[in-house]
């Protein structure tokens, strides 16, 4: 039972850590959308600069006054995930199952020294050669 118990302790730490690399995997995954986006800002305004200084030189009639402004991509919102809004409760979460486990360890330790306890006092009785009483059933 204490075998199967720390197998469990065990299986939540790779667990706990396999959420961590998770979460740190996202960040990095979130930190990389955002530069991808700001390079995809960047690589439009190169374009429409291009577009609009060609369009300058094959003109008659001046530019119009949008031309000398910058051209912003809609920010891409990246979807909310429950992995790292609940970072937090994980954590909580998987401390409370440890402890549950190392109390459920004590509990197996605590009656197993119990039961030792009772067959050395059978084993005291029987030893000493003293005859048991009859019950009040019997």
């Amino acid at each position: 039972a204490i075998q199967s118990i720390r197998d469990a302790r065990q299986n939540l730490a790779a667990r706990k850590t396999g959420l961590a690399n998770m979460i740190e995997q996202q960040k990095k995954f979130a930190h990389l959308f955002e530069a991808h986006d700001a390079y995809l800002n960047r690589a439009a305004n190169d374009l429409l600069s291009t577009y609009r200084s060609a369009n300058m030189h094959a003109r008659t009639t001046p530019a119009p006054a949008h031309f000398n402004a910058t051209y912003s991509l809609a920010k891409s919102a990246l979807p909310a995930s429950a992995l790292h809004a609940g970072d937090a409760h994980a954590d909580v979460n998987i401390e409370t199952a440890d402890a549950t486990l190392k109390n459920a360890i004590n509990q197996v330790n605590q009656k197993f020294e119990e039961a030792v306890g009772s067959f050395h006092k059978i084993g005291e009785f029987t030893s000493g050669g003293g005859r048991a009483e009859p019950t009040a059933s019997a």
